[in-house]
């Protein structure tokens, strides 16, 4: 799908594959969302637009398919990478479920605690938060 992108840092173009090129931008997006918001379907679609238009607006796409195709499997991509995150934070709060008590006993921070174990498993995972 996508030929060729422009390393941001080196300025040099690499081939890649479509998936990889976003494997590696999507953890960005998730580090300026808060934790608990969740991004409704018409705003993953727009952000999908948008990637789209401004990576080949800026040179740093060329696509061999419509610019329609590539935003929806951006859609799709982001979606998906959402609900994976979903499915680590239910078994982050399963696990934390089972130690309530000596969380409490501790005197710990449950959000600290909830954090720290959901990075542990995303690592374990090899899913980038």
């Amino acid at each position: 799908m996508v030929t060729r992108y422009r390393a941001a840092t080196q300025g040099r173009p690499y081939d890649a594959s479509f998936v990889s090129f976003f494997s590696v931008c999507l953890p960005y997006f998730s580090g300026i969302m808060p934790d608990k918001m969740r991004l409704s379907k018409e705003l993953i679609q727009h952000i999908a637009d948008s990637l789209t238009a401004n990576l080949a607006a800026k040179d740093l796409l060329k696509y061999d398919v419509p610019a329609g195709v590539i935003s929806a499997r951006i859609n799709e991509i982001i979606t998906a990478n959402m609900l994976e995150e979903d499915k680590l934070n239910r078994d982050v709060e399963k696990l934390l479920s089972a130690h309530e008590a000596e969380i409490a006993k501790g005197q710990m921070d449950y959000r600290k605690v909830f954090d720290l174990t959901k990075q542990k498993l995303a690592k374990d995972r090899g899913f980038v938060l």
